[in-house]
Protein backbone atom coordinates (compact mmCIF):
# COMPACT_ATOMS: atom_id res chain seq x y z
CA UNK A 1 0.00 0.00 0.00
CA UNK A 2 3.38 1.92 -0.12
CA UNK A 3 2.11 3.40 -3.55
CA UNK A 4 -1.36 4.08 -2.54
CA UNK A 5 0.12 6.45 0.48
CA UNK A 6 2.93 8.37 -2.07
CA UNK A 7 0.29 8.49 -4.77
CA UNK A 8 -2.25 10.43 -2.47
CA UNK A 9 0.41 12.52 -1.47
CA UNK A 10 1.16 14.11 -4.50
CA UNK A 11 -2.29 14.14 -5.47
CA UNK A 12 -2.64 16.30 -2.40
CA UNK A 13 0.11 18.60 -3.01
CA UNK A 14 -1.38 19.22 -6.44
CA UNK A 15 -4.52 20.70 -5.27
CA UNK A 16 -3.50 22.80 -2.42
CA UNK A 17 -4.36 25.97 -3.52
CA UNK A 18 -8.03 26.53 -2.14
CA UNK A 19 -7.59 30.21 -4.00
CA UNK A 20 -6.24 29.99 -7.36
CA UNK A 21 -3.57 32.91 -8.00
CA UNK A 22 -1.16 33.90 -10.96
CA UNK A 23 1.98 33.63 -8.21
CA UNK A 24 1.19 30.28 -8.12
CA UNK A 25 2.48 29.06 -11.12
CA UNK A 26 4.11 32.22 -12.47
CA UNK A 27 6.04 33.70 -9.73
CA UNK A 28 4.48 37.20 -9.94
CA UNK A 29 1.85 38.52 -8.16
CA UNK A 30 -1.11 40.61 -9.26
CA UNK A 31 0.74 43.98 -8.31
CA UNK A 32 4.46 42.91 -9.88
CA UNK A 33 2.04 41.83 -13.32
CA UNK A 34 0.72 45.71 -13.21
CA UNK A 35 4.44 46.92 -12.55
CA UNK A 36 5.91 44.85 -15.39
CA UNK A 37 3.01 46.39 -18.03
CA UNK A 38 3.72 50.02 -16.44
CA UNK A 39 6.99 50.11 -16.81
CA UNK A 40 6.99 48.37 -20.29
CA UNK A 41 4.34 51.22 -21.52
CA UNK A 42 6.73 53.68 -19.53
CA UNK A 43 9.91 53.01 -21.63
CA UNK A 44 7.94 52.45 -24.68
CA UNK A 45 6.94 56.17 -24.61
CA UNK A 46 10.38 57.37 -23.38
CA UNK A 47 11.95 55.76 -26.47
CA UNK A 48 9.93 57.46 -28.76
CA UNK A 49 10.73 60.77 -26.96
CA UNK A 50 14.34 60.07 -27.13
CA UNK A 51 13.65 59.09 -30.54
CA UNK A 52 11.90 63.16 -30.93
CA UNK A 53 15.14 64.59 -29.11
CA UNK A 54 17.66 63.06 -31.06
CA UNK A 55 16.02 65.00 -34.00
CA UNK A 56 15.46 68.05 -31.88
CA UNK A 57 18.43 68.25 -29.85
CA UNK A 58 21.13 65.34 -29.78
CA UNK A 59 22.84 67.03 -26.35
CA UNK A 60 19.25 66.82 -24.47
CA UNK A 61 18.72 62.91 -25.59
CA UNK A 62 22.34 61.95 -24.34
CA UNK A 63 21.73 63.66 -20.70
CA UNK A 64 18.82 61.65 -20.62
CA UNK A 65 19.99 58.63 -21.68
CA UNK A 66 23.60 58.53 -19.43
CA UNK A 67 21.20 59.98 -16.20
CA UNK A 68 22.09 63.88 -16.02
CA UNK A 69 19.26 64.99 -16.69
CA UNK A 70 15.67 63.27 -15.72
CA UNK A 71 12.73 63.10 -17.28
CA UNK A 72 10.64 65.01 -14.93
CA UNK A 73 13.29 68.08 -15.90
CA UNK A 74 12.59 68.12 -19.35
CA UNK A 75 10.10 70.46 -19.27
CA UNK A 76 12.67 72.74 -17.93
CA UNK A 77 13.96 72.53 -21.77
CA UNK A 78 11.15 72.48 -24.08
CA UNK A 79 11.88 76.32 -25.34
CA UNK A 80 14.95 74.53 -26.87
CA UNK A 81 12.80 72.29 -29.62
CA UNK A 82 11.14 73.33 -32.38
CA UNK A 83 7.37 74.93 -31.86
CA UNK A 84 5.80 71.74 -33.70
CA UNK A 85 7.69 69.45 -31.52
CA UNK A 86 6.66 71.71 -28.39
CA UNK A 87 3.09 71.02 -29.52
CA UNK A 88 3.59 67.28 -30.26
CA UNK A 89 4.64 67.31 -26.32
CA UNK A 90 2.23 69.81 -24.91
CA UNK A 91 -0.65 67.50 -27.03
CA UNK A 92 0.63 63.81 -25.27
CA UNK A 93 1.47 64.93 -22.26
CA UNK A 94 -1.97 64.46 -21.17
CA UNK A 95 -2.79 61.26 -23.44
CA UNK A 96 -4.15 58.20 -21.08
CA UNK A 97 -3.68 54.91 -21.25
CA UNK A 98 -6.61 52.42 -19.62
CA UNK A 99 -5.64 48.82 -18.36
CA UNK A 100 -8.63 46.73 -17.61
CA UNK A 101 -7.01 43.03 -16.05
CA UNK A 102 -8.67 39.62 -15.82
CA UNK A 103 -7.05 36.69 -14.72
CA UNK A 104 -9.31 33.64 -15.05
CA UNK A 105 -8.37 30.61 -13.36
CA UNK A 106 -9.41 26.99 -13.32
CA UNK A 107 -7.36 23.68 -11.13
CA UNK A 108 -9.05 20.58 -11.35
CA UNK A 109 -7.47 17.58 -9.38
CA UNK A 110 -9.49 13.89 -9.65
CA UNK A 111 -8.44 11.08 -7.66
CA UNK A 112 -9.80 7.44 -7.76
CA UNK A 113 -8.88 4.13 -7.11
CA UNK A 114 -10.01 0.26 -7.31
CA UNK A 115 -9.45 -2.98 -5.46
CA UNK A 116 -10.23 -6.33 -6.28
CA UNK A 117 -11.00 -9.40 -4.28
CA UNK A 118 -11.40 -13.11 -5.04
CA UNK A 119 -13.05 -15.86 -3.55
CA UNK A 120 -12.20 -19.68 -5.01
CA UNK A 121 -15.05 -22.12 -4.39
CA UNK A 122 -15.13 -25.57 -5.87
CA UNK A 123 -17.83 -24.72 -8.76
CA UNK A 124 -15.92 -21.24 -9.75
CA UNK A 125 -14.79 -17.90 -8.49
CA UNK A 126 -16.04 -14.88 -7.07
CA UNK A 127 -14.77 -11.72 -7.40
CA UNK A 128 -15.20 -8.14 -5.79
CA UNK A 129 -14.64 -5.07 -6.87
CA UNK A 130 -14.60 -2.12 -4.89
CA UNK A 131 -13.80 1.38 -6.40
CA UNK A 132 -14.33 5.04 -5.12
CA UNK A 133 -13.34 8.38 -6.53
CA UNK A 134 -12.59 12.15 -4.85
CA UNK A 135 -12.88 15.26 -7.82
CA UNK A 136 -11.86 18.91 -6.74
CA UNK A 137 -12.26 21.63 -8.84
CA UNK A 138 -11.24 25.51 -8.05
CA UNK A 139 -11.90 28.61 -9.88
CA UNK A 140 -10.95 32.40 -9.46
CA UNK A 141 -11.63 35.29 -11.60
CA UNK A 142 -10.12 38.73 -10.45
CA UNK A 143 -10.82 41.40 -12.57
CA UNK A 144 -9.12 45.38 -11.97
CA UNK A 145 -8.69 48.34 -14.04
CA UNK A 146 -5.10 50.82 -13.92
CA UNK A 147 -4.81 54.16 -15.27
CA UNK A 148 -2.15 56.38 -15.93
CA UNK A 149 -1.31 59.39 -18.12
CA UNK A 150 1.61 59.69 -20.49
CA UNK A 151 3.00 62.21 -18.25
CA UNK A 152 2.83 60.41 -15.47
CA UNK A 153 4.12 57.40 -16.46
CA UNK A 154 7.15 59.39 -18.18
CA UNK A 155 8.25 61.64 -15.20
CA UNK A 156 6.74 60.01 -11.95
CA UNK A 157 7.16 56.12 -12.05
CA UNK A 158 10.57 55.64 -11.07
CA UNK A 159 13.46 53.48 -12.22
CA UNK A 160 13.15 51.75 -8.69
CA UNK A 161 10.05 50.75 -9.14
CA UNK A 162 10.89 49.30 -12.78
CA UNK A 163 13.92 47.46 -11.11
CA UNK A 164 14.20 43.14 -11.27
CA UNK A 165 11.40 43.09 -14.21
CA UNK A 166 11.68 40.98 -17.43
CA UNK A 167 12.61 42.22 -20.31
CA UNK A 168 11.91 39.43 -22.68
CA UNK A 169 9.24 37.71 -24.04
CA UNK A 170 7.56 35.44 -21.86
CA UNK A 171 6.46 32.07 -23.72
CA UNK A 172 4.88 30.65 -21.24
CA UNK A 173 3.20 32.86 -19.37
CA UNK A 174 3.69 35.75 -21.52
CA UNK A 175 1.42 38.00 -19.17
CA UNK A 176 4.54 38.23 -17.04
CA UNK A 177 7.33 38.97 -19.73
CA UNK A 178 7.17 41.83 -22.59
CA UNK A 179 3.53 41.78 -24.16
CA UNK A 180 4.41 44.33 -26.88
CA UNK A 181 3.48 47.84 -25.89
CA UNK A 182 6.41 49.79 -28.07
CA UNK A 183 4.03 48.79 -30.60
CA UNK A 184 0.78 49.64 -29.37
CA UNK A 185 2.31 52.98 -28.66
CA UNK A 186 3.59 53.89 -31.38
CA UNK A 187 0.78 52.52 -33.56
CA UNK A 188 -1.47 54.76 -31.77
CA UNK A 189 1.13 58.39 -32.07
CA UNK A 190 1.84 57.27 -36.33
CA UNK A 191 -2.14 56.61 -36.47
CA UNK A 192 -2.83 60.42 -34.86
CA UNK A 193 -0.06 62.08 -36.42
CA UNK A 194 -1.21 61.30 -39.56
CA UNK A 195 -4.53 62.72 -38.97
CA UNK A 196 -6.36 59.50 -39.57
CA UNK A 197 -7.24 57.90 -35.91
CA UNK A 198 -10.47 58.13 -34.73
CA UNK A 199 -12.71 57.03 -31.57
CA UNK A 200 -15.60 54.92 -31.41
CA UNK A 201 -19.25 56.33 -32.37
CA UNK A 202 -19.71 57.97 -29.26
CA UNK A 203 -17.22 60.19 -29.80
CA UNK A 204 -15.27 60.04 -32.92
CA UNK A 205 -13.72 63.28 -32.99
CA UNK A 206 -11.40 61.78 -29.78
CA UNK A 207 -8.39 59.65 -31.18
CA UNK A 208 -8.18 56.49 -29.80
CA UNK A 209 -6.85 52.96 -30.06
CA UNK A 210 -7.13 50.02 -27.91
CA UNK A 211 -5.90 46.21 -28.18
CA UNK A 212 -7.32 43.06 -26.45
CA UNK A 213 -5.08 40.19 -25.54
CA UNK A 214 -5.88 37.00 -23.94
CA UNK A 215 -3.25 34.82 -22.87
CA UNK A 216 -3.96 31.31 -22.01
CA UNK A 217 -1.69 28.99 -20.88
CA UNK A 218 -2.66 24.99 -19.79
CA UNK A 219 -1.12 22.07 -17.97
CA UNK A 220 -2.12 18.97 -17.46
CA UNK A 221 -0.80 15.42 -15.78
CA UNK A 222 -1.64 12.66 -14.98
CA UNK A 223 -0.84 8.66 -13.51
CA UNK A 224 -2.54 5.72 -12.95
CA UNK A 225 -0.61 2.79 -11.50
CA UNK A 226 -1.28 -0.37 -10.58
CA UNK A 227 -0.49 -3.92 -8.61
CA UNK A 228 -1.44 -7.21 -9.25
CA UNK A 229 -1.50 -10.65 -7.13
CA UNK A 230 -1.09 -13.81 -7.70
CA UNK A 231 -4.02 -15.68 -5.77
CA UNK A 232 -2.97 -18.38 -3.66
CA UNK A 233 -6.73 -19.90 -3.84
CA UNK A 234 -6.29 -19.74 0.07
CA UNK A 235 -9.84 -17.63 0.96
CA UNK A 236 -11.10 -14.17 0.37
CA UNK A 237 -7.97 -13.10 -0.79
CA UNK A 238 -6.76 -9.38 -2.16
CA UNK A 239 -5.88 -9.87 -5.55
CA UNK A 240 -4.85 -6.00 -6.96
CA UNK A 241 -4.99 -2.34 -6.34
CA UNK A 242 -5.22 0.51 -8.85
CA UNK A 243 -4.95 4.05 -8.63
CA UNK A 244 -5.70 6.82 -10.75
CA UNK A 245 -5.26 10.61 -10.59
CA UNK A 246 -5.02 13.76 -13.06
CA UNK A 247 -4.61 17.37 -12.08
CA UNK A 248 -4.37 20.52 -14.47
CA UNK A 249 -4.64 24.45 -14.48
CA UNK A 250 -5.74 27.09 -16.97
CA UNK A 251 -5.04 30.23 -16.55
CA UNK A 252 -6.21 32.93 -19.10
CA UNK A 253 -4.97 36.35 -18.52
CA UNK A 254 -6.81 38.88 -20.42
CA UNK A 255 -5.90 42.74 -20.80
CA UNK A 256 -7.48 45.39 -22.84
CA UNK A 257 -5.50 48.16 -23.36
CA UNK A 258 -6.85 51.25 -24.64
CA UNK A 259 -4.95 54.74 -25.11
CA UNK A 260 -6.48 57.96 -25.70
CA UNK A 261 -6.25 61.92 -26.13
CA UNK A 262 -8.27 64.07 -24.11
CA UNK A 263 -12.10 64.60 -25.88
CA UNK A 264 -11.51 68.42 -26.48
CA UNK A 265 -9.27 71.50 -25.16
CA UNK A 266 -9.74 71.86 -21.39
CA UNK A 267 -8.89 74.90 -19.06
CA UNK A 268 -6.48 72.68 -16.74
CA UNK A 269 -3.64 70.34 -17.11
CA UNK A 270 -5.49 68.00 -13.99
CA UNK A 271 -8.74 68.29 -16.11
CA UNK A 272 -7.32 67.49 -19.39
CA UNK A 273 -5.54 64.52 -17.54
CA UNK A 274 -9.17 63.27 -16.19
CA UNK A 275 -11.01 63.54 -19.42
CA UNK A 276 -8.44 61.87 -21.04
CA UNK A 277 -8.51 58.95 -18.49
CA UNK A 278 -12.71 58.74 -18.80
CA UNK A 279 -12.41 58.98 -22.21
CA UNK A 280 -9.47 55.41 -22.81
CA UNK A 281 -11.91 54.45 -19.69
CA UNK A 282 -14.65 54.43 -21.93
CA UNK A 283 -12.79 52.86 -24.88
CA UNK A 284 -12.68 49.79 -22.39
CA UNK A 285 -16.09 49.61 -21.65
CA UNK A 286 -16.83 49.40 -25.78
CA UNK A 287 -14.17 47.06 -26.43
CA UNK A 288 -15.75 44.47 -23.76
CA UNK A 289 -19.12 45.27 -25.43
CA UNK A 290 -17.82 44.11 -28.80
CA UNK A 291 -16.02 41.49 -27.18
CA UNK A 292 -19.67 40.08 -25.89
CA UNK A 293 -21.38 41.19 -29.05
CA UNK A 294 -19.05 39.08 -31.69
CA UNK A 295 -19.13 35.85 -29.20
CA UNK A 296 -22.78 35.91 -29.82
CA UNK A 297 -24.32 37.62 -26.58
CA UNK A 298 -26.78 39.85 -25.96
CA UNK A 299 -26.12 42.89 -23.98
CA UNK A 300 -29.27 44.83 -22.42
CA UNK A 301 -29.54 48.28 -21.80
CA UNK A 302 -28.55 49.09 -18.32
CA UNK A 303 -26.83 45.57 -17.79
Amino acid sequence: MRIAAIFAATAFCAGCAIKPLPQDVTGNDTYRIVEKIRCETRDAIRSFILGELDKQDRSLADALRNGTLTFAELNRYRQKLSPEAQTDFDKYDQAAIAYDFTFDITEKNNVSAGADFLRTFSRGPLTLGVAGSNERQRQNTRNFRVTDSFEELVTKVSDGYCTDRELAPNYVYPITGSIGMVELVGTFLDLNQSGNLAGPKDAPNVPQVADTIAFTTTFTASTSPKLVLTPLAKGFEFTGVSLSADASRSDIHKVIIALSLPPEKQKTIKAARASAKAAANNMIDYQVYRNLTNRGFIVLPGT
